[in-house]
């Protein structure tokens, strides 16, 4: 019965640590699942991002040509261009008109002859009822398209209809690039006739004008994918239910899908890391080690009366064995419960939105607690480049193995490290126990960057550029309290742009934005570093200039005002702007200076506009310019 039940205890041992190993493992291998399904996720995201991008750009180029009766190449190539420098992965953006079979020889002959055919073989195209030529072209780097006519393949052809019945982009399937000849993807756009898009398909079929198009070379744009996801993860991507980049075979991994541009996209993800089995092998063998010493136990039990002395020496040495076993797997579930103290003392300063600075000295005090270490750093890079703080000697001496490392990533990039020097913490699995820092690190930069995105447009105008309103009246109240407290110089004046409705109506809403944008660089150009410029309504500005009396000041605003007048505007080309203008004076508020410069400018208006008027307490307003 004895004997029974000592294999029953022994049984009961290895069976309790088969368990525990088991349940290890498969969190192991869970965390690894949603690891791949969290990169799958990332890919999809990056690739749904571009293509919706890449559509939305589109369809304002595509708005360039409804707006106009004729577009030349130079506007085109102006609003083209950005597109490259927003899209990496973006390889040409093309124009291509519809052509009847009727209007054929009348374009070979102001443009270039319509061919087909693959780059190496191209020949003159066939006769057909609709040719898309490829006309206006921008691409990264030089290649031979123009001509080439869009709808004498299928595959384009199909993707082409689709556009034209949607009114949005849609994408082809993988072809051979007109230009490049390599493989890529095709998004096309289509160009109605008139301001507004037919409603009907029989009617978008009947007023099309043309398509823009965007393509992408497939090994740049699955290459834009594979830097949204950590390093060694294989990716494989198919459309509608097509594979169309990675390997042919794929085993394990997760996927994740998109709809975008017309298209069903699916991206699976797969790490080249099997999850790691230390902590499960590690609790199999202290399970058995322990099995054994139970059995000898047990058995030195059993013939203890015959070897006394022998079993009793035994028992102490067990007794040792089972307390160190003991004390060991305290240790470590102490050291497990301070690292998560730690963590969660981190993203407590993380949600209380604490200055960065704060949170990485609260990040490297963590880490010199709780790792031993000598000394702890949290380096931010930005594209190469050190921003905050400096960087220790210790980590600039380079590869050292008593620094242990791990790179703190945001999106694609990398910004910078988290590094401890001689840890006293065993190094097995400290990279990935830093990792958890380090991502908390990446999320305090990411947070701090959004703030200060948001301030920023919360103080300026999201067309010019230039500061908004609330934040001209703040600059304003200050620059004249500053003035008044020193009894210092301060000139202010308003700028209106002369007859802008008119250009709105005749030139559309388009036109107007660039001559919004035209006057406020112009301003921006001639201002000085401490002056403040802003736009303050529609069509009206404001400029702030400290420490300049009168006279300067007036010399400086009408100049602004003759080289406006002077300059080329494209459609707009007799602009001009009125000028009000005062100076401090006995006024002592923001709001007594602005309705001085502002009552100087309705004198400017009324006096025939084209000129700059001093406010004049007397009523005697002094101006220069010219009738309009």
């Amino acid at each position: 019965m004895r004997t029974f039940l000592s294999i029953l205890l022994v049984a009961g041992i290895l069976a309790a640590t088969v368990a525990v190993a088991v349940v290890l493992h498969d969190t192991t291998v869970a965390r690894a699942r949603d690891a791949e399904q969290n990169n799958a996720r990332r890919a999809s995201q990056e690739l749904e991002r571009t293509l919706q991008a890449t559509a939305f750009r589109l369809r304002g180029v595509a708005g360039l040509f409804e707006a106009s009766e004729e577009v030349s190449a130079p506007e085109f190539h102006a609003f083209a261009t950005p597109l490259f420098e927003e899209q990496y992965a973006l390889n040409a953006v093309v124009w291509m008109p519809q052509i009847t079979n009727r209007r054929r020889r009348a374009y070979e002959r102001a443009s270039s002859p319509i061919t087909e055919g693959p780059p190496a073989a191209r020949q003159r195209a066939a006769r057909r009822a609709v040719y898309y030529p490829v006309t206006y072209l921008e691409t990264k780097r030089p290649v031979r398209g123009l001509g080439f006519d869009g709808a004498s393949e299928s595959s384009r052809r199909a993707a082409m209809r689709r556009g034209i019945q949607s009114s949005r982009a849609q994408a082809t399937t993988p072809v051979t690039l007109a230009g490049s000849g390599k493989p890529g993807i095709v998004l096309y756009q289509p160009v109605f006739a008139g301001h507004a898009v037919p409603k009907t398909g029989a009617e978008r079929e009947r007023m099309v004008q043309g398509l823009i198009a965007g393509s992408y070379r497939l090994d740049s744009l699955f290459a834009s994918l594979h830097r949204s996801v950590p390093a060694g993860t294989e990716l494989q991507v198919r459309q509608d239910g097509n594979q169309i980049s990675g390997q042919r075979r794929m085993d394990g991994g997760e996927t994740s899908h998109v709809v975008v541009v017309g298209r069903s996209w699916s991206v699976r993800a797969s790490s080249n890391r099997s999850p790691s089995l230390t902590v499960p092998a590690a609790v199999l063998l202290a399970g058995a080690a322990l099995a054994l010493l139970v059995a000898l136990m047990l058995r030195q039990a059993f013939t203890r009366e015959r070897y006394a002395l022998t079993m009793v020496e035994a028992r102490m040495s067990e007794r040792d064995a089972v307390q160190y076993e003991l004390e060991r797997a305290r240790v470590t579930a102490q050291a497990l419960a301070a690292e998560q103290a730690a963590l969660r003392r981190v993203a407590t300063s993380i949600a209380a939105e604490e200055p960065l600075d704060t949170i990485c000295e609260t990040i490297l005090s963590e880490l010199v607690r709780l790792f031993g270490a000598e000394d702890a750093a949290v380096v931010r890079h930005v594209d190469g480049r050190l921003i905050s703080p400096s960087e220790p000697d210790w980590l600039a001496e380079g590869s050292d193995p008593s620094i242990v490392r791990c790179e703190i990533r945001i999106g694609r990039s990398t910004r910078g490290i988290v590094a401890l020097l001689n840890p006293r913490a065993g190094r097995e699995g400290m990279v990935e126990r830093l990792r958890d820092f380090a991502e908390l690190a990446a999320v305090a930069v990411a947070n701090a960057e959004a703030r200060q995105e948001l301030a920023v447009r919360a103080s300026t105008d999201g067309l010019t550029g230039l500061l908004n309103r609330r934040t001209f009246d703040e600059r304003l109240a200050g620059e004249v309290s500053r003035a008044v407290r020193h009894g210092r110089s301060l000139a202010l004046a308003i700028i209106d742009i002369d007859h802008f409705k008119r250009v709105n109506d005749r030139h559309g809403h388009l036109a107007g934005d660039a001559v919004l944008t035209d006057v406020a660089g112009q301003l921006s150009a001639l201002a000085r570093s401490g002056d403040t410029v802003a736009r303050i309504g529609g069509e009206e500005f404001a400029w702030i200039m400290p420490e300049t009396r009168f006279p300067v000041a007036f010399d400086v605003a009408d100049r602004v005002r003759a080289a406006i007048a002077a300059s080329d505007h494209d459609d707009a080309t007799d602009l001009t702007i009125s000028v009000g203008i005062s100076d401090l004076g006995d006024a002592v508020t923001g709001d007594g200076l602005y309705a001085r410069a502002d009552t100087a400018l309705l004198h400017a208006k009324r006096s025939g506009r084209n000129r700059t008027v001093r406010h004049d307490p007397a009523q005697r307003l002094s101006s220069t310019g010219s009738e309009v």
